[in-house]
This record gives structure tokens, sequence and C-alpha cells, in this order.
């Protein structure tokens, strides 16, 4: 008798678990969280791309603008053999040069430090000018 009552039981938890429809709360919780990342993760890459479009642009900027302070420092102490030293700020740029002189003529060394989205950066270019002609 009891075996039988038990397999009616069994039998209808079954078909009622068969026949259960919709989601359960835990279902529903876990999709939730698995949507929630993947679009934390699609909105953090437009502000993501800006900062590294910003920062190329801030150093596109700094690189141009030491390019052309070298070129002016040249043209000033072209044919002088003196070591040359200075700054300026041009903000948000701060540049700094120097000149050594070697065997074959002068190096002069540019240095582009700025704070950027990504704290302080800086580029030092260099040129070498020949006194050979």
């Amino acid at each position: 008798m009891r075996d039988i009552i038990s397999r009616q039981t069994n039998h209808a938890l079954l078909k009622n678990r068969l026949h259960q429809r919709g989601f359960s709360l835990i279902e529903i919780l876990i999709s939730m969280v698995i949507l929630l990342i993947v679009l934390m993760g699609i909105a953090i890459t437009p502000v993501m791309t800006t900062k590294l479009m910003s920062d190329t642009i801030e150093r596109e900027k700094a690189i141009l603008l030491g390019s052309g302070e070298i070129e002016k420092l040249e043209a000033q102490y072209e044919g002088e053999n003196t070591a040359i030293s200075g700054s300026r700020e041009e903000l948000p740029f701060k540049l700094v040069w120097n000149s050594t002189n070697d065997a074959n003529g002068r190096i002069l060394t540019m240095k582009v430090s700025w704070v950027g989205l990504r704290g302080t950066q800086e580029i030092e270019l260099k040129r070498h000018i020949s006194t050979e002609e």
C-alpha cells in the first residue's frame, strides 16, 4: 500500500514539474547579472575610446609643438657653437631644451611634458645639427 501511495505522489510531483511554466526567481536574477555585465562592457567602450583618442591627440600636439620649437632654435642659433638651454610654458605643455656639442656638431634635445588624462606625460625629441657643410 505504501508503495502505491509513494508512486502516486512521485507521479503527481513529476506531472506538476512538467506542467510548470515560466522561470524561477534564481534564473531571472542570474540572467539579470549576466545582462548587467554585458551592458557595462558596452557602456565602457566609448569612454575608453575617447580617453585613448584624447591621449593620442595630446601626444600629437606635443610632438608638433616640440618639433616647431626645435626648428626655431636651430634657425636662431645656426652657425653658433655655444651650448643653449631654456624652457617655456605653452599651457598645458611645458617645453625644456638644451644642447650639447659633439665632434660632428650639436645635439639639440627638446622635452615636452603635460598633464593629461593618464597623468603626467613626457616626450623627448632630439635633433643632430651637423657643423659639416
